[in-house]
């Protein structure tokens, strides 16, 4: 019956882990969207700057 309750509980902790490292995975990936995006406002913007020096 202890053994049982244990594995319950490592189990349950397991879970919990895994739906932790899940979220920060999906909080890791929209950050990294938001980087690619302001990396493309930078590239279109030297673009605008390049044109408007010539």
């Amino acid at each position: 019956m202890a053994e049982e309750l244990k594995n319950q509980q490592l189990a349950q902790d397991a879970e919990k882990e895994v739906r932790s490292i899940a979220q920060a995975r999906a909080a890791y990936e929209q950050l990294m969207d938001e980087i690619r995006g302001y990396c493309q406002q930078a590239k279109e913007l030297r673009e605008q700057a390049a044109e408007l020096q010539q």
